[in-house]
């Protein structure tokens, strides 16, 4: 089976036409396609937030490597958003969350969903940081030991 490497599936550019209508159709070459992730940076680079429309939101998918990353991620996001009151539309597929933010009352992007983006980069680049550190201690005990 042929693999995609993860950046072609987050790598579209905001506004995209294509994002938004399309959306269930990325998650479903992102859940049956397999990942070749040797191109993915140790640190997320770039926010990969797409601002869809009608309603105005924004949108952006992270794919985890286990159920453990994943987990901490919607863990912390459910309390951020309870600590600030707004809250985001979260969807799970497997290892892919994908995360949908806009004031509803407004049908539109505002400041707090920016700052609602901005956490959720810091904490998947968290998880990112940690289990690249801990794949590499693995491989260093294991240098060690043989």
């Amino acid at each position: 089976m042929k693999t995609r490497p993860l950046t072609s599936y987050l790598g579209q550019s905001a506004g995209s036409p294509s994002y938004g209508p399309d959306i269930r159709r990325v998650l479903t070459e992102v859940s049956h396609t397999p990942i070749d992730r040797s191109d993915v940076p140790v640190k997320p680079v770039r926010s990969v937030w797409q601002v869809v429309q009608n309603p105005e939101r924004l949108v952006r998918p992270y794919v985890f490597k286990d159920a453990g990353g994943l987990k901490y991620f919607v863990n912390n996001l459910i309390d951020y958003q309870e600590k600030v009151q707004h809250h985001a539309n979260i969807e799970i597929d497997h290892l892919t969350v994908v995360v949908s933010t806009s004031t509803k009352d407004l049908n539109s992007v505002t400041e707090l969903d920016k700052e609602l983006a901005s956490f959720c980069d810091e904490i998947f680049e968290d998880i990112t940081f940690f289990e690249d550190y801990a794949e590499k201690e693995n491989e260093r005990s294991n240098i060690f030991y043989k």
